[in-house]
């Protein structure tokens, strides 16, 4: 099954470089893949496709989905 995504707002794990997306709260995130919780600031926040790679089992920057289908 090909990876699908939606473009949202992330900040990447310091620890690990993955991905957090989500609802970002004002103080903190928790990693899904190494579990590291960190602060961010708002200069910290990207937006862009993430995609959940279920061979890796990690959170990935993906590309935007192709609508010319």
């Amino acid at each position: 099954m090909p990876m699908q995504g939606s473009v949202v707002q992330y900040v990447l794990c310091p620890v690990c470089g993955d991905p957090v997306a989500g609802r970002l709260p004002a103080r903190g995130l928790t990693c899904a893949h190494c579990r590291n919780s960190f602060p961010f600031t708002q200069q910290d926040v990207r937006s862009g496709v993430v995609v959940y790679d279920e061979e890796a089992q990690r959170w990935k920057l993906g590309n935007p989905p192709d609508d010319s289908h």
